[in-house]
């Protein structure tokens, strides 16, 4: 499991670490206006998946659920991937239809700007689809493939504009290279996932299995969407408040430590296909709930301490020091909330296992109700810091009402050790604004005792031995199928 997860973040920050270094050159070769609407490109293939009704999770959560009969998975393998590229090919074409309306906003050239649309819209049903492969080879434990793959995937994003910016310095080429990429990626996707599709699919099995997979992904789904509208309402708020000319410095906070979300999100997707197959009776007596909440705690308090205690060092070297005046403190506080919500995504990963999306989808949307108004008000008595703390106390509610709902389908050992590592969580999030005004000495004492306990929970999660009885497991389940 560790070093699955391992692939999962590398094959997420490595693309990021690229892109600080090319992004300056990408900006400089094609100009402010149209690497604005590359940008909004990413954004569109990046976000695009939302609007998937869940139907990949949905896909793992199945074929991990049917991992002792091969028929079954492979029937939600076909009918996920048909559902999958149909409503790509719809959202293309919607991509396509709404693009036409808008060319003359925009100082690019007709020509340039109509074929940059086209390759957008044509990338979407491979996103779709390679969602899709990744769903089925995740429900089958073979994340080395899709790490590989993602990787690919953001270093296409990243890195090859560069070597053909000198030749063709325009948007049309930038997204023709976005759909190369995304197409020879889906095709090693599909390649990998040929071994788990192989058997032709029934027609009698189109509709009770499409059921299935939208009954599960669409609440799913809807949780997703709130949970995007709770993540991008203090922007629209604050923008549209008395102090919006502050913007900037709430979200270039938030977006930089917002970052260090891709470890939680990497090993949730390690995690979640084992947590179904335990909630179905296997591995009764692993410990996935508190093992990962306490590898991700383990990886982030020390860097979430670090980010805090020296906030406006961080943003000063960053960015400079007149910035970091007005987004040093956002970033204090913002910082504590990241790694609370970091250790939160394990145990939605074992909510959503449990079959428990509807719940989680009301609970978000209870929280939308309450959460927006009350940063409207925050916003407006106590600017940028009453924002943050908003934003950071929502997610301690989130974390402590999903902790909460645990007890229902957790063993009481597993249980009482997430608990136990939410409290040092607590403790660890607490800590930099306890002591953001200390000297500097004391702050690098308290930073050290953080990295000094974090090693030592990640290393007694490490040598235990419920994860190499799971590596042993995950081999022997993936030659069971390819057989």
């Amino acid at each position: 499991m560790i070093r699955q997860g391992t692939y999962s973040v590398l094959s997420l920050v490595i693309p990021l670490a690229v892109g600080l270094a090319t992004v300056p050159q990408i900006i400089e070769a094609l100009g402010v206006t149209r690497f604005g609407l590359l940008t909004l490109a990413w954004a569109i293939v990046g976000y695009v998946s939302i609007l998937d009704l869940g139907i990949p999770r949905a896909m793992t959560a199945r074929i991990a659920a049917g991992n002792a009969t091969p028929i079954k998975t492979r029937k939600a393998a076909h009918v996920g991937l048909v559902l999958l590229a149909a409503l790509g090919i719809l959202l293309a074409l919607l991509i396509a239809l709404i693009s036409r309306t808008i060319p003359t906003r925009f100082h690019v050239e007709q020509t340039e700007y109509v074929q940059s649309s086209l390759w957008l819209s044509a990338c979407v049903p491979f996103v779709f689809i390679s969602s899709g492969l990744r769903g089925i080879l995740e429900g089958h434990h073979c994340f080395l493939s899709t790490s590989l793959a993602r990787l690919f995937f953001g270093l296409v994003t990243f890195g090859t504009p560069i070597l053909v910016l000198p030749i063709a310095p325009s948007l049309d080429a930038m997204l023709a290279i976005l759909f190369s990429g995304r197409v020879i990626g889906t095709l090693f996707l599909a390649a990998v996932s040929m071994p788990y599709i192989r058997e032709p699919l029934s027609a009698k099995d189109i509709i009770p299995e499409a059921k299935s997979l939208l009954s599960f992904g669409s609440w799913m789904a809807a949780g997703n969407l709130i949970s995007s509208i709770l993540v991008y309402a203090d922007r629209f708020v604050l923008a549209s408040s008395k102090i919006s000319g502050e913007l900037a410095y709430y979200t270039t906070s938030y977006e930089f430590i917002s970052k260090l979300l891709v470890v939680p999100s990497a090993f949730s997707s390690v995690l979640f296909p084992r947590m179904i197959e335990k909630s179905n009776g296997d591995h009764k007596d692993e410990l996935f709930l508190s093992n990962g909440i306490a590898i991700t705690a383990g990886m982030l308090a020390p860097i979430t301490i670090g980010v805090g205690l020296f906030s406006y060092e961080v943003i000063a070297y960053w960015i400079n020091a007149s910035f970091a005046e007005k987004a040093g403190t956002p970033l204090l506080i913002l910082s504590s909330g990241i790694l609370i919500n970091s250790t939160a995504q394990i145990t939605q990963a074992h909510l959503l296992a449990s079959s428990e999306a509807k719940w989680m989808a009301r609970l978000q949307a209870v929280e939308a109700i309450i959460y927006i108004p009350i940063i409207f008000i925050a916003v407006n008595l106590w600017g940028l810091s009453g924002l943050s703390a908003c934003c950071s106390i929502r997610s301690l509610v989130d974390a402590a009402a999903l902790l909460s709902r645990c007890r229902k389908n957790t063993s009481t050992h597993d249980m009482a050790r997430a608990c136990a590592i939410h409290f040092f969580v607590l403790l660890c999030a607490i800590a930099p604004i306890l002591a953001s005004q200390m000297n500097y000495p004391a702050r690098l004492t308290i930073l050290l005792g953080a990295i000094l306990s974090s090693a030592y929970l990640v290393t007694l999660v490490t040598r235990s031995k419920s994860i190499r009885k799971t590596s042993r497991s995950d081999r022997n389940f993936q030659k069971s199928f390819k057989n």
